[in-house]
């Protein structure tokens, strides 16, 4: 099982920006405000589902990579996040990033 490009949009939410955890945007839809540990809570929730989809656990997990548009701004928050999923395995993980803020949306992929 391979996984690439795994998001934070709720399954079944529709195209639009509303389905992002973490995103509020005002009535013009520019965002307002940007919760990075939502989305990279939502990322996992969404492995978590494939995974289990697929047979398959955590712990099937061979390796793990992850861009950052932030590496400054969300790491720290990211390895919280990511060493949270479980207390008793915890996969190499790669992240990779850039200094700049580039996109409201990060793109954290994960495969196995």
């Amino acid at each position: 099982l391979f996984l690439s490009g795994v998001g934070p949009r709720i399954p079944g939410s529709g195209a639009h920006d509303e389905g992002v955890p973490g995103l509020k945007q005002d009535h013009n839809g520019n965002f307002t405000e940007f919760d990075f540990e939502a989305q990279a809570r939502g990322v996992l929730a969404n492995v978590k589902a494939i995974l289990e989809a697929e047979g398959a656990n955590w712990e099937d997990l061979v390796d793990i990579t992850v861009f950052l548009t932030d590496m400054q701004r969300d790491f720290g928050t990211w390895n919280r996040v990511y060493r949270s999923i479980s207390r008793t395995w915890t996969p190499p993980a790669g992240p990779a990033g850039r200094p700049w803020k580039s996109a409201p949306c990060p793109r954290l992929s994960p495969w196995s």
